[in-house]
């Protein structure tokens, strides 16, 4: 009988062809190491690049990545798809420019543990170095304090890498009516 699954790493990609092999190839590497069942989920969305042409390519080299396919450019629709997807007892949600497993490790381990239920990185905490255009940091802060007024909000970032038991979030993911770059603070 087949390991349970216990790790689904979802990462949207589009027009990442310069770095999705070598991304992908060093995330599996590292997951591996840590061995723990995992499986990396790419959902490709709308690329006019390469990028589904290599998600494939990675798909059949390695059984443990998989591609999902959006027909159009759309994050949230793309992450939103991939959480769906995912088989996995814990979900990260990750970006194919960062695939940190610092992140990965200590996610797990409060998860593992009982001590969150979802974990989410910041960008925006204090001692972050936010290297971000200003723009999007200015983002950040408009996002946070919408949120603050609108439901208590107490966190630092909606935007960061997310980790979560997969069951415990999936019906807020059915809930969820906005697709775009939004649906990761909603």
């Amino acid at each position: 009988m087949a390991q349970e699954l216990q790790l689904s790493s979802v990462i949207p990609v589009y027009n990442e062809e310069g770095i999705l092999r070598e991304a992908v190839t060093e995330l599996r590497d590292g997951l591996l190491a840590e061995g723990r069942p995992f499986e990396i989920i790419l959902a490709e969305n709308g690329s006019s690049d390469s990028t589904a042409v290599i998600a494939e390519h990675l798909g059949r080299e390695f059984p443990e990545v998989r591609t999902i396919r959006i027909d159009e450019p759309n994050y949230g629709l793309a992450m939103r798809r991939g959480i769906l997807s995912a088989e996995g007892t814990f979900v990260v949600c990750d970006e194919i420019d960062l695939c940190d497993l610092d992140f990965y490790q200590r996610a797990l381990d409060l998860l593992d543990h009982g001590d969150a239920q979802m974990v989410v990185g910041s960008k925006a905490m204090k001692g972050a170095n936010d290297e971000r255009p200003v723009f999007r940091r200015l983002a950040t802060r408009v996002i946070n304090g919408m949120l603050r007024v609108a439901v208590d909000f107490r966190g630092t970032d909606t935007h960061g890498l997310k980790a979560f038991r997969r069951q415990d979030l999936l019906p807020i993911v059915d809930e969820c009516i906005v697709d775009k770059d939004i649906f990761a603070s909603e």
